[in-house]
């Protein structure tokens, strides 16, 4: 049943998802419910946590399926989108709630005071059902994608679903590459030396459609994200929905990962995110955007 939320304006819609369509936004919300349901066992009754939620394209769908005692909460690192939400969703259903999360974003949020990688989701352990992810991971870089998985882990209930969107990099992926039938050629590779375009996945591999735009296309090998899910106590089911983007038949464009929360995040994991010394690494990067800012107008 779709819900009583009006329509974000067009201007808003492009600015966050680039897609100033609102019949389309509304199929595609439709279409996660379904997944969430079918796939993700998502309960009316479930305490619900939308990371990345934007202007609130599937909280509007969401709105007609979730009981009012159940709960909703969402966050962004857009400001203006979560402000659009709070005048526009919670007036309307006070079980739904809005953050902003003030991480740094090039685009979204450049005076973002922390990056993704140290971000702490503002919510208890353990104080969720379902934790959703659409479209986040394909733009993000591996530590922060780390950092977001081992915060599902910890708000997830024990027993908790969680469903996220991946560009996964895999075998048939590669073949598509090379056959000209993938949506990305994912030519550049992160971190690492360059290989062939379409060249066979390598454990870890980090895959981007831009060398300058890194974080506007990202693909993860398949094998390492199942191990990244494992190592946070989120246990994937042993199929994942394929999404078409590489040229395969598949329900949605992206391919869709759940898993359960099964487990506590590894004393292994932990102990190598605490040897990046992120702390320290987080007041250099802060220093160098200073003084990256502080440089600017002089170049103009």
């Amino acid at each position: 049943m779709r819900s009583d939320i009006p329509d974000p304006p067009l201007e808003l819609l492009d600015y966050i998802s680039g897609v100033p369509d609102v019949a389309r936004t509304r199929a595609v919300a439709d279409f996660y419910l379904k997944i969430f349901i079918e796939t993700g066992k998502l309960s009316s009754r479930d305490r619900v946590l939308d990371v990345g939620c934007g202007v609130g394209r599937i909280a509007q769908a969401l709105a007609g399926h979730l009981e009012p005692t159940a709960r909703y909460e969402g966050f962004d690192i857009s400001r203006a989108a979560i402000d659009w939400c709070r005048e526009n969703i919670t007036p309307r259903h006070p079980n739904f709630r809005f953050e902003h999360a003030d991480v740094y974003n090039e685009f979204y949020n450049p005076a973002g005071r922390s990056r993704a990688r140290l971000h702490r989701f503002p919510y208890a352990d353990s104080s969720f059902d379902f934790v959703f992810l659409t479209s986040v991971f394909t733009h993000m870089m591996p530590h922060d994608l780390r950092q977001y998985l081992a915060e599902i882990s910890r708000v997830l209930a024990p027993g908790g679903r969680c469903v996220i969107t991946f560009f996964l990099h895999n075998d048939a992926t590669a073949e598509a590459i090379r056959a000209g039938r993938s949506a990305f050629q994912l030519p550049h590779r992160y971190g690492k030396p360059s290989r062939a375009v379409g060249s066979g996945p390598e454990y870890g591999d980090c895959l981007t459609e831009s060398d300058v735009e890194v974080e506007r296309v990202v693909a993860y090998e398949e094998n390492w994200v199942k191990d990244q899910l494992a190592s946070c106590g989120l246990t994937p089911d042993s199929q994942h929905l394929v999404g078409h983007w590489s040229g395969r038949t598949g329900p949605g464009f992206q391919d869709i990962v759940a898993a359960t929360k099964t487990g506590p995040v590894s004393l292994r994991f932990r102990l190598s995110r605490g040897l990046r010394f992120d702390g320290l690494r987080e007041h250099l990067w802060r220093a160098r955007l200073r003084l990256n800012r502080l440089r600017a107008p002089a170049a103009r």
